[in-house]
């Protein structure tokens, strides 16, 4: 199962990497919501894990665009701000069905891992109901 994690913090993105990595995901990292978004559009993931607040694109631009794919994929948000979840009913209006989760960071590893496989699962179901959904013609 291969998991994007994205984030800008070098720390961060390799914490994570790593826990992820020691349960046998296979990892790619992008360093800005940017290359993020160039490399969900260039390969196939099955769930992305990625910091809110960045440079310019933020962690929901990131999930937006994953959700928008061909081949949707669903995430995972994770914040050093715990202020975002202090406005619960906003976090998951802005976050709406691409995230599955939301974690504070430092994430808790099990948390973490729990997750990505309901992530996983998600993106499984999205899929799924893409590829049966009857095509739309014009009107």
């Amino acid at each position: 199962m291969s998991v994007l994690v994205v984030d800008d913090e070098p720390s961060a993105r390799s914490t994570i990497a790593a826990i992820l990595e020691s349960e046998g995901y296979v990892t790619r990292c992008a360093a800005s919501g940017e290359e993020g978004m160039t490399l969900l559009a260039e390969s196939s993931y099955d769930v992305v894990c990625t910091d809110y607040q960045m440079g310019t694109a933020t962690g929901l631009d990131v999930l937006r665009f994953a959700e928008s794919l061909p081949q949707p994929v669903c995430g995972v948000l994770v914040t050093g701000f715990r202020e975002f979840f202090g406005h619960t009913a906003r976090a998951q209006r802005e976050t709406n069905a691409a995230s599955v989760a939301m974690l504070v960071k430092p994430v808790d590893p099990e948390e973490l891992l729990d997750c990505v496989r309901r992530a996983a699962r998600f993106t499984e179901l999205r899929r799924l109901s893409r590829k049966t959904a009857p095509e739309r013609g014009p009107s």
